[in-house]
């Protein structure tokens, strides 16, 4: 997915289809439901919670559950893709579909910084792209955990346009 592939001027640095990302990720919300209803399933034959404790059990799991399960369901019906991409004109991110942030571009000469801000112990790390404005546009990789290395990326666009600096906060 990360490499030198030029489509019309555009050197793309990432590209997700997001119909083939969201059946990728199909699995593993299954697999969470089924071990989240079988704890609820032992839970109430071996009533081992009070009524309310269960009740509160039986509801933050459903909450839980919805947010997974409806992602996965709209990328597998979403055609669209996620991309990221340079030209002489700027950096471009595509998103078509709002779960993952709007689409931006910034120009050449607005293009700032690329920051990695690092999460606490257990928080995911976030990037961003920032303009000489101040204004931020998140990177989302939550559908790439595993394919997209966006330091890599954040370099190669370093390198594309030297007045970029990559800063980590």
């Amino acid at each position: 997915m990360f490499g030198d592939a030029i489509m019309s001027g555009r050197q793309i640095l990432y590209e997700a289809n997001l119909a083939k990302s969201g059946s990728a990720l199909r699995p593993g919300a299954l697999l969470m439901f089924v071990v989240g209803l079988a704890g609820l399933v032992i839970s109430f034959v071996f009533e081992s919670f009070p009524n309310i404790g269960l009740l509160f059990t039986t509801t933050a799991f459903v909450f839980l559950m919805i947010w997974p399960i409806a992602t996965v369901s709209r990328l597998r019906r979403n055609p669209g893709f996620y991309r990221i991409y340079f030209d002489t004109l700027g950096l471009h991110v595509q998103s078509d579909d709002r779960i993952l942030g709007p689409s931006f571009s910034v120009s050449a000469s607005e293009l700032y910084r690329l920051v990695r801000k690092a999460g606490v112990v257990d928080e995911p790390t976030d990037y961003y792209v920032e303009e000489q404005s101040g204004r931020r546009h998140q990177i989302h990789h939550t559908i790439a955990n595993s394919d997209l290395d966006v330091m890599a990326m954040f370099r190669r666009i370093a390198q594309e346009f030297p007045s970029v600096t990559i800063v980590d906060e």
